[in-house]
């Protein structure tokens, strides 16, 4: 979705009916500096910023390449946990029919 948690722009273009999963990463090398770059989200700046990474997919695999990093990277979905790597998942269109 486009929001999440206390009005997050997390991905202003999202659309829950375009058959798409919209990405977005952002980068930080250290906690304070996610602290700061995260304010971006409440209003969408983050998105074409430095450290910021967005792409639209229909499918997605993701894993770590550091073993040790494995037990303190944790997931986060549209803003709820939903554990560790690796991942893979895959947009099904039309899977869920919405009523307006």
């Amino acid at each position: 979705g486009r929001y999440f948690g206390s009005g997050m722009h997390v991905a202003p273009m999202a659309k829950l009916d375009d058959g798409k999963f919209e990405v977005v990463s952002i980068d930080a090398a250290s906690k304070i500096a996610f602290s700061v770059n995260s304010q971006r989200i409440y209003d969408g700046a983050h998105i074409g910023k430095e450290g910021t990474l967005h792409f639209s997919c229909e499918k997605i695999s993701m894993d770590l390449d550091n073993e040790e990093a494995r037990k303190v990277f944790l997931l986060d979905c549209d803003g709820e946990p939903i554990g560790g790597l690796p991942i893979s998942v895959e947009c099904v269109p039309g899977a869920i029919r919405f009523r307006g």
